[in-house]
């Protein structure tokens, strides 16, 4: 998909919405579990992985193209801070991504600060290494 975006086979709306089918089958595919001989739907830590992932993504790619935080960037980020605080009440242990939110904050309520762009590029850098390997 990005290979036709940066071709022009594919425009910004088009990637968007192939990106966000994608990301929906994905997450939707991690959220069934097997119970005996039932097939049930429920949130797992991975699903909201994969919609984080798409969430935070999409807001730094969005930053990183406009130079700023654009109106759906920063619904993106709002995203962000639910699907974290969701995480938080899972049965099963999720990972840790709270030390996000205050960074996710700051972007959120200085959205015209010059340092925005470069603020979401780090909350991305931050989500990939809390989604990284654990170093004991």
């Amino acid at each position: 998909m990005a290979d036709k975006f940066r071709g022009g086979q594919l425009s910004r709306a088009q990637l968007e919405i192939a990106l966000t089918a994608l990301r929906h089958s994905l997450a939707f595919e991690l959220a069934f579990r097997v119970r005996g001989t039932r097939v049930e739907r429920e949130a797992t830590c991975l699903e909201i992985y994969v919609r984080l992932a798409d969430a935070l993504g999409f807001a730094q790619t969005m930053t990183q193209i406009s130079q700023r935080l654009t109106p759906d960037a920063a619904v993106r980020l709002r995203q962000s801070i639910s699907l974290i605080y969701q995480m938080g009440e899972m049965p099963e242990p999720c990972r840790d991504f709270m030390g996000l939110i205050p960074a996710l904050n700051e972007a959120l309520n200085n959205p015209n600060d010059s340092s925005v762009v470069g603020r979401v590029d780090d909350i991305w850098h931050a989500g990939e290494v809390a989604a990284g390997p654990k170093v004991e």
